[in-house]
Parts: structure tokens; C-alpha cells; sequence
């Protein structure tokens, strides 16, 4: 099955909430805030 790019993105962003372009973003700012979490813990 093949879909044309704007198809794929308008389902991806149906399914996810976002953008293709903003999906790696935000799992960027999630790891930061983990990360950041950990580190202020003792």
C-alpha cells in the first residue's frame, strides 16, 4: 500500500495531534523534562 505524502500527513496528524514536523519536537522537550527531573533528585 502506497499513500501520497499529503495523505500520510494529514492521518498522522488526525492520529497524533500534531504536525510531522512538531512530533520530533515535542519528544525532544518531553526527554529534556525527564532528564531534568532526574537530575534534581538525589
Amino acid at each position: 500500500m502506497s499513500l501520497a505524502p499529503r495523505t500520510l500527513a494529514r492521518r498522522f496528524a488526525t492520529e497524533t495531534g500534531m504536525t510531522w514536523r512538531a512530533a520530533p519536537r515535542r519528544m525532544r522537550m518531553l526527554r529534556a523534562v525527564e532528564e531534568l527531573a532526574a537530575a534534581d533528585t538525589p
